[in-house]
């Protein structure tokens, strides 16, 4: 039983999220490839929490950068679109990430923002945004992940892999690398 509590304990560890809240943008951050962050990104546009939403897009296929699939597919799903802007770029991990709009956010005078981001990826994610961009409120807001439970990761192949890789991430972003 101790030994389930640890295990869940372990994946909940990696979910530092708040509820959304009024700010200037959201930020959604690439690697979502079933649509829950750009879905929960339009949501909170839907809601009047943002009047924009920013979309990351690292290049994922055939040359081509995933915030166009994305805000592609938002569109499909009914979202306004008008009001999301991409940004195409060539990086590759969430620190350049978070260099790269530190310096978006401070050029456009961005004063808060809500960084959408899986579940899972919610404290690496909030620490990284928080250490290179201070200065600049930052809530950051969970979508769900279909295959990461937090509390139950151990249940399925799936899940376990991306509980591995954050952490392994997580430890790694710690010491720098």
């Amino acid at each position: 039983m101790l030994a389930l509590g640890l295990l869940s304990q372990a994946g909940s560890f990696l979910v530092q999220a708040q509820p959304p809240q009024k700010a200037d943008v959201a930020i959604v951050l690439g690697g979502d490839y079933g649509g829950r962050r750009i879905l929960l990104g339009c949501e909170l546009l839907r809601q009047g929490l943002v009047p924009k939403v920013w979309v990351s897009g690292p290049i994922v296929l055939f040359g081509e950068h995933e915030d166009g699939f994305a805000i592609r597919w938002a569109a499909r799903q009914g979202c306004p679109v008008e009001r999301m802007e991409g940004f195409s770029h060539d990086l590759d991990n969430t620190k350049q990430e978070a260099e790269y709009f530190g310096r978006v956010l401070a050029e456009r005078g961005v004063h808060s923002y809500l960084l959408v981001t899986s579940n899972f990826h919610t404290r690496r994610a909030g620490g990284l945004f928080r250490k290179v961009v201070p200065g600049i409120s930052l809530t950051v807001v969970a979508a769900p992940h279909d295959r990461f439970l937090p509390e139950r990761w151990w249940h399925s192949r799936e899940s376990a892999k991306v509980f591995f890789f954050e952490w392994v991430k997580t430890l790694t972003s710690l010491v720098g690398i």
